[in-house]
């Protein structure tokens, strides 16, 4: 394991990296100052390699933890080394020397953590590592609301956590406070619906934009491999993206102090209002952001949080008082599972959708309701389902839409399947002594059948069906 940690591969790569480029092969070369170019690499690289020393830092027990600390000061100091001789106009030999000497250090050291498989913090071995979520209450406990204001938890696991956060908050007015969030186990998600909050099951499907007053997004997952992407694969980047959080919201969130790279581009974008060291056995810190307010923040600042954690607050301290002049609208908010309770609440105080069903396709007869689980699909769809076996669609009726004037999330619930049909043909004929008798052939044929489901009664009915009367006679 300890051979393919993220840490360890980036700084044998970045140090071998640099052993390179500065080895140079002929005397008129080494003479030359370092040109524009090797400048810029030099520092990238060696920037690269201060958060995988920070992090192998914080991995490491006993003997391996001081090799690691050697290798971090180390790196710091061919960065400040580096740096000098670029900005003095140094030669290629003098980077060379520097160069030289400090990554062959930083590769000994590392074969000698190698050598001690066992001094690492068992954390390495686990990609999941529950986030204790009391920290959001705590921070809840500091934000007063003066008006009816959305909330998002993105872990609901049943929905205590946001009860606990809505009755955290300080609300002397008592305001209405809407909770929203996901549940990604589909029996949790029915726990949280009976608590009346709005969930998302097995994952949001389809949500708007900029609408929640204050987010809470937990990140589990820390995976210490030699996999690239850490910054995509990450909850937080996933949730960020969706831009749930309104302008000026509070977006809060959970990150480790020595992967700080990975959510750069959302401090630089926000502005942090604190950051909270847990002390937890990942290192986390929490993050209080006002969404869409861009800050510079200083270089010093995200050093600080990066690599001086011990210096941030373990509680929040300042109040945070949050006002807004109205509540918006959640246009959109469908979870990745569907049942009937979804469709219906999409149609309370509603007329009967399916007196228009039947008016438009005339529907021949009801059939047995299906307990098979929806896969959504649009309407342009249609026309590809009604030729294959794919069963369990929704449909948008822009018939109904049309009617009501209003667009539904749920209307009608269409299954198109093809079923095989076995029939016999009886014929009369003559034999060769001229005698009447009947042949008896068997007919084999695939009958498209489509059928949808009305909100409100839960009753499928067939809207269309390729077979013949005949056909439906004889069965």
């Amino acid at each position: 394991m300890t051979f393919s940690l993220r840490a360890i591969k980036e700084l044998e790569y970045r140090a071998k990296r640099l052993h390179n480029r500065f080895s140079f092969k002929t005397e008129s070369t080494m003479k030359k100052p370092v040109n524009s170019r090797n400048a810029l690499d030099f520092e990238s690289d060696v920037e690269f390699m201060l958060p995988a020393a920070n992090e192998l830092n914080f991995i490491t027990i006993k003997d391996n933890y001081t090799y690691a600390q050697n290798i971090f000061n180390t790196v710091q100091r061919l960065l400040i080394g580096g740096n000098k001789i670029v900005l003095s106009g140094g030669t290629n030999e003098e980077m060379n020397e520097l160069v030289m000497k400090e990554t062959q250090k930083i590769l000994d050291l590392i074969l000698m953590i190698k050598d001690n498989d066992r001094q690492f913090k068992n954390i390495i071995f686990d990609e999941k590592h529950r986030f204790g979520e009391q920290w959001f209450i705590e921070i809840a406990k500091h934000i007063q609301i003066t008006n009816d204001i959305s909330v998002f938890v993105n872990e609901l696991n049943g929905g205590d956590i946001a009860l606990h956060i809505k009755k955290a908050l300080l609300n002397p007015n008592d305001k209405d406070i809407k909770l929203y969030g996901v549940d990604r186990d589909i029996d949790c998600g029915a726990d949280s619906r009976k608590k009346g909050i709005e969930t998302a099951r097995n994952g949001l499907a389809e949500v708007s934009s900029l609408w929640a007053d204050i987010s809470f997004c937990a990140n589990h997952y820390i995976n210490f491999g030699d996999e690239r992407n850490y910054y995509i694969e990450s909850e937080i980047y996933n949730f960020y993206r969706k831009k749930l959080t309104r302008q000026q919201g509070i977006f809060i969130f959970n990150y480790p102090f020595y992967r700080i790279d990975d959510v750069k581009n959302i401090l630089r974008n926000n502005e942090l209002i604190a950051a909270i060291n847990t002390n937890d056995e990942i290192g986390n810190i929490v993050f209080v952001l006002r969404y869409g307010t861009s800050k510079e923040h200083s270089k010093k600042e995200i050093q600080k949080i990066e690599y001086q954690p011990h210096r941030l607050p373990s509680h929040m301290t300042d109040a945070i008082n949050y006002y807004t002049k109205h509540i918006e609208e959640v246009k959109t908010f469908r979870g990745k599972y569907t049942d009937m309770h979804d469709i219906r609440a999409e149609f309370e105080n509603q007329e009967d959708s399916a007196e228009f069903l039947f008016d438009y396709y005339q529907p021949r007869n009801k059939l047995q309701q299906l307990d098979n689980p929806l896969i959504e699909y649009k309407p342009d769809h249609v026309p590809a389902i009604a030729t294959s076996e794919i069963i369990n669609g929704r449909y948008v009726d822009e018939v109904l839409q049309k009617k009501t004037g209003k667009e539904f999330g749920f209307d009608h619930l269409f299954s198109t399947k093809i079923v095989k049909r076995e029939t016999e043909e009886k014929e009369e004929k003559l034999d060769k002594d001229g005698n009447k008798v009947v042949e008896i052939s068997e007919k084999k044929s695939n009958v498209i059948v489509s059928i949808a489901l009305i909100a409100q009664t839960g009753e499928y009915v067939e809207l269309f069906s390729n077979e013949t009367e005949d056909d439906d006679n004889f069965n």
